[in-house]
């Protein structure tokens, strides 16, 4: 008493019609068809695995590796041709080649090929929120790209279109913020 589990990225009903895969055979095979669609169409699924993925490694080599919402980023943008399995590939590669825990955007960049429109992509909502609190969250995420980038507020500004004022009043509640969340998380 045996039971297979077939998979394939060929349309076995147009083999069967050119003659190419026995018939007999699909309709033995064919008796619950599940469709997975390739992950470029489900870019939510990418944080759940690829958090997945280095859990598993993070305990293997003992090691607290974390990703930067940046990381998340672009690993939810690139279209994995190779789909799952090309995610998991990618994930061992950045953990057995980083040198820091936090796993960002720039050091990602080093292995998978983005592609010049990458500053025309838009970014990727998987969940609903607030509008304020999303639109709060994207602009720390700026502000701190272009500081760790540009280094000073003058040419932050320019990248990001605002006034050297407004980056440097932003930077500063970011850093005040992210003093009082540290301060919290160490008392506890």
């Amino acid at each position: 008493d045996v039971q297979i589990v077939a998979a394939t990225n060929k349309s076995l009903e147009k083999m069967v019609e050119m003659g190419t895969f026995r018939e007999d055979l699909f309709y033995r095979l064919n008796v619950i068809p599940i469709h997975v669609p390739p992950l470029r169409e489900r870019p939510e699924d990418i944080p759940p695995l690829a958090f997945h993925f280095l859990q598993k490694l993070n305990e293997r080599y003992q090691r607290n590796y974390h990703f930067s919402p940046d990381a998340l980023n672009i690993l939810e943008v690139y279209t994995w041709p190779g789909n799952i399995r090309e995610l998991q590939n990618m994930i061992e590669r950045l953990v057995v080649s980083a040198d820091e825990e936090m796993i960002d955007a720039d050091f990602i960049q080093r292995f998978i090929p983005v592609g010049s429109d990458f500053k025309q992509t838009k970014p990727i909502i998987t969940r609903i929120l607030p509008l304020q609190e999303a639109q709060d969250h994207v602009e720390e995420q700026l502000i701190m790209l272009a500081m760790k980038q540009y280094k000073t507020t003058t040419k932050a500004a320019k990248a990001l279109g605002i006034s050297q004022s407004s980056v440097s009043r932003k930077y500063q509640k970011v850093l005040a913020e992210q003093q009082s969340k540290k301060i919290e998380n160490d008392a506890f």
